[in-house]
């Protein structure tokens, strides 16, 4: 009998088949694993199991939401300024994680795109509802003319009208409502979290859409309250726990207040949104909840656009292309735009296509969580260290005397008159240099490349750290012949300034101050990113924020709230966002 006979006959076919199985088995177990890049750190138990890092990941999430502190983990652990990951799923490359600040610098500011460009996982996040939203494309013609749309909506000449107006109509009633709510809450702390949210949110819809498009949540919230006496307040602490009512006074609550329903379906797909960053299968879910949960949201937030292009187009009717004296919302500027660009090029326009639908909502969406996720960091900090706080209002109450002296708020006129406050400037500036708003930026790499001596190959994706070492922590050392000759070059140059190690962890504005004036360039800062992707809307947010600071810190002292409530844990989602910000606030004059 033939050795084949032998093994296929009944005696032995299963024993041969059990092994052949295993065999195959064994091989295919070996093809998933994680294949790691060579030279760069990571995980040994990672490679272990097709999941890689996923198991370590899980709990964090899980039990915190919190993915930037497991990256800021594992590199301390790595004590390297670069490593590898493998947490998503079998077959897919491994990531790379980079941290140092004049890396991440030289990738965004010299090697976009050449190198690297928009990461596909980015690509995914707004595909449901903003899918040819620039910020989904790779840097080509398309991205480009996309961009075009908007070109001049962060022109000072812009800024200079609704925006400005806007922020400092919002901010003030910020303003006004929080003195309602400290005078009700008699001592108290009391969540911000949410106001703060809607005030951000306000803004870019009066921006987009001017004053009349709807109601205001702010605006609602204050004519709610006004009028009103008394507290409302949790029976508990806000971590449930009994005993400590006794010692940690419970924050105030007070009554909700219905806003306008397209703010609320605003708010819904941005929270929304918030799940998707954790989500594998986003295109699959995103048809799923389209076709479910968020096609009466969908669909309103379609009709309201259509509205607000329609009467943009009403207002443009019968006027000339070259008369522009019409045009004062963002959303008439993008359709005096699109009327140009298709008489140049020939073509019927399309006020109502899906690229303006979806360049509108992705402003929105992008416009005010960054900003919001900002003020909020920034009002934290500004409370945990009060001498930085008193010395801003100080030199605000030195740039607005007149205010000071009549007790009353800077009007917008003042506020833009006084374009020179260097320690509000640095204050501004090392509050973005510290709130970890946006810590990571995705990339994938577009060619077999090199970053920090390592070759990364084609398709890889890249993880950088913005809150990174060199500009929130020490630098890891690094030899110079690692980086790229730009890089170097650079250095030579003067050009990459350095924080000094012994206080880069610190929150000290003066670091932005050289010989009492303001210095932009004082060292490395990429809270908005850098280069041809940087963040586009970075003007208005730095508009947004000088308005709240100039408010906010002329009416009140932000005093210190209980340790349980001034908590810096935060959660990721579309931003890097506090799970508590909470203000105990006291009237300055």
């Amino acid at each position: 009998m033939s050795t084949f006979q032998s093994l296929t006959s009944g005696e032995h076919f299963v024993p041969a088949t059990f092994v052949a199985g295993l065999f195959v088995f064994i091989i295919l177990y070996r093809f998933i694993l994680p294949k790691p890049l060579a030279g760069i750190p990571y995980n040994r138990e990672a490679t272990r199991t097709p999941f890689g890092d996923l198991f370590s990941l899980l709990p964090e999430l899980t039990a915190t939401g919190d993915f930037t502190t497991w990256i800021r983990r594992q590199l301390i652990t790595h004590e390297t300024p670069i490593f590898q990951v493998f947490f998503l799923f079998p077959f897919w490359k491994p990531a790379v994680v980079v941290s140092d600040a004049r890396e991440v610098e030289d990738i965004l500011l010299r090697r976009t795109p050449k190198d690297f460009d928009r990461s596909h996982v980015m690509r995914s996040l707004l595909y449901g509802v903003a899918p040819e939203h620039h910020v989904m494309l790779t840097t080509h013609d398309e991205w480009k003319a996309h961009r075009r749309l908007l070109h001049d909506l962060m022109s000072p000449a812009f800024l200079r009208g609704i925006p400005t107006e806007s922020a400092y109509q919002t901010f003030s009633d910020l303003v006004q409502l929080w003195e309602i709510k400290t005078a009700m809450a008699d001592g108290l702390p009391f969540s911000a979290k949410e106001d703060v949210h809607h005030a951000a949110l306000d803004v870019i819809m009066k921006f987009l859409f001017g004053e009349t498009a709807l109601q205001p949540a702010i605006d609602a919230k204050l004519s709610h309250l006004k009028g009103m006496s008394g507290i409302l307040t949790d029976k508990k602490s806000p971590s449930g726990d009994e005993e400590a009512v006794s010692v940690t006074p419970h924050p105030a609550r007070f009554p909700e207040t219905q806003i306008d329903h397209r703010i609320v379906t605003t708010m819904e797909l941005c929270d929304v949104l918030e799940e998707f960053w954790k989500t594998p299968f986003r295109r699959l879910k995103w048809w799923w909840l389209k076709a479910t949960r968020l096609r009466k949201p969908m669909a309103e937030k379609k009709r309201f656009l259509l509205e607000q292009l329609g009467l943009s187009m009403l207002r443009m009717q019968g006027r000339s292309a070259e008369d522009s004296s019409w045009v004062r919302t963002a959303v008439d500027y993008m359709v005096s735009k699109e009327r140009k660009f298709a008489s140049k090029e020939r073509r019927e326009p399309d006020y109502t296509s899906q690229v303006m639908l979806d360049e509108i909502f992705g402003f929105i969406v992008a416009g005010h969580d960054t900003t919001s996720t900002t003020l909020m960091w920034s009002i934290k900090l500004l409370a945990e260290y009060p001498q930085a706080q008193a010395k801003l209002r100080e030199s605000l109450q030195n740039a607005f005397p007149q205010a000071r002296l009549e007790s009353r708020l800077p009007t917008n006129a003042e506020i833009q008159e006084s374009t020179n406050i260097p320690y509000l400037d640095a204050v501004i500036e090392e509050l973005l240099r510290c709130s970890p708003t946006l810590p990571i930026n995705l990339r994938d790499t577009v060619r077999d490349t090199v970053i920090l001596g390592h070759h990364i190959p084609k398709g890889t994706m890249v993880f950088l750290h913005q809150a990174a070492h060199g500009i929130v922590m020490p630098p890891f050392p690094i030899d110079e012949s690692r980086r790229s000759e730009a890089s170097r070059n650079s250095k030579g140059q003067g050009k990459s300034k350095e924080w000094s190690v012994d206080d880069i962890s610190m929150f000290k504005p003066e670091r932005w101050l050289k010989d009492g004036k303001f210095d932009a360039q004082a060292g490395p800062n990429l809270a908005f990113s850098t280069g041809i992707r940087g963040c586009y809307g970075r003007k208005l947010a730095y508009l947004e924020m000088r308005t709240c600071l100039i408010l906010v810190i002329s009416r009140f002292i932000l005093e210190p709230c209980p340790e349980d409530l001034a908590s810096f844990d935060a959660a990721d989602g579309i931003t890097h966002k506090p799970k508590k910000c909470y203000v105990r606030l006291r009237r300055a004059y």
